[in-house]
């Protein structure tokens, strides 16, 4: 008799379900993070140019330094927090992890992809031309991003105190960054 009795109720619990769950989980992140904001002092071949990553107010702020520029911990107040030293060659590797960046040569779009943007930088002794295709790479990577992949090729490539957990989290917030970009000089 027990055993029909819970038979019969469980029958009739599968038959009769009283309402339907949504079961669907929202894509919603348990965290935001927001990585404290940096200063990086990029010296490729003597030409320094100084790059303050803020990821708070999402902008990235340059300041081209002249030649023999002598600086300690600051560059026009902003806290030199890591330094790049390379050659020409890792600004042609990121170009070539961007997938080339356009310049504007004689009035017509061209695309360059990394070999021709060393050959640009080494051959051309006009900083507005440098300064020009610094901008370009930086809106490249404002359309495309860079990451935890790019950052490793930037770091294993030059001379850096810049480490992988100390940019671990720049990838989700570069591009977001490189949209708004101050020209300090």
């Amino acid at each position: 008799m027990c055993c029909a009795f819970f038979v019969l109720t469980g029958y009739i619990y599968l038959e009769f379900p009283e309402e339907k769950v949504d079961n669907q989980v929202p894509s919603v992140p348990y965290y935001s993070y927001t990585p404290d904001s940096a200063g990086v002092l990029f010296d490729i071949s003597g030409n320094l140019v100084f790059t303050f990553l803020d990821f708070e107010r999402e902008s990235i702020s340059l300041v081209f330094c002249e030649e023999n520029y002598s600086y300690e911990d600051e560059i026009y107040g902003y806290t030199v927090d890591y330094t790049i030293t390379a050659d020409h060659n890792l600004i042609g590797g990121i170009v070539d992890l961007l997938d080339g960046i356009e310049l504007e040569k004689e009035g017509e779009k061209l695309s360059f992809m990394g070999s021709q943007v060393v050959a640009e930088l080494t051959t051309t002794t006009n900083s507005e031309e440098k300064r020009y295709i610094i901008k370009q790479i930086i809106s490249k990577i404002a359309q495309k991003g860079l990451g935890k992949k790019d950052f490793l090729y930037i770091i294993e490539n030059s001379e850096t105190n810049l480490t992988v957990p100390d940019c671990y989290y720049w990838s989700d917030s570069i591009k977001a960054v490189c949209k708004t970009v101050v020209i300090v000089n």
